[in-house]
């Protein structure tokens, strides 16, 4: 009975139009491993920093006057390949490892979700905020997805009614049978409808 009282009432309600949508950059650096092999078979592993960038869209859910409003991202994240790993152990001549110039860029889309908590200031003017959000790298050319939670700080400026520019400093870690992180910004503007 409860089932049918719940179905019915969410064919009832009315819809909420309230939130906004937008455009974003990123880019930042990434920490990657570059693994090489001597002629016995031996492994290692040269611990790189490679940058990473890229771009998509966000959608912001809740009034544009609220604190705490809900956030989706789907972008494009590029992470820059890997240099010729520093052999240690092996001679550099006598590693094999796959050349950087033959991996090219690694592109994966990325989807994350969470809330944008406002801390201080006036949501409709300028506020300092925290953004939360997890998700996953779902698309990948070599099916290696990989898990991404991220934490932010930054701020919002909104312009008019409709118009708002933010920006946010993160720092994430990525989880496919190992964690890695990154640090980086996401920067861009808004138009909010409600």
């Amino acid at each position: 009975m409860r089932t049918i009282a719940a179905l019915t009432l969410m064919f009832f309600t009315t819809p909420a139009f309230a939130g906004g949508i937008g455009l974003i950059g990123q880019g930042g650096v990434h920490s990657a491993r570059a693994y090489y092999y001597s002629e016995s078979g031996q492994q290692g592993i040269d611990n790189q920093i490679r940058p990473n960038f890229g771009g998509g869209m966000e959608v912001l859910l809740g009034d544009s006057s609220d604190r705490i409003q809900g956030i989706i991202r789907l972008y494009a994240n590029l992470d820059a390949p890997l240099n010729d790993p520093e052999t240690e152990g092996i001679s550099q001549d006598e590693a094999i490892f796959p050349a950087a110039s033959e991996v090219g860029l690694r592109t994966d889309g990325v989807c994350t979700m969470g809330v944008q908590w406002g801390l201080l200031g006036d949501p409709d003017g300028t506020q300092l905020i925290l953004t939360s959000l997890i998700g996953s790298a779902f698309i990948t050319r070599d099916n290696l997805e990989y898990l991404v939670a991220e934490v932010g700080i930054g701020g919002t400026y909104t312009i008019n009614n409709q118009l708002q520019f933010f920006g946010t400093l993160n720092v994430a870690g990525r989880y496919r049978k190992r964690v890695s992180h990154t640090e980086g910004a996401f920067v861009g503007v808004r138009y909010m409808f409600d």
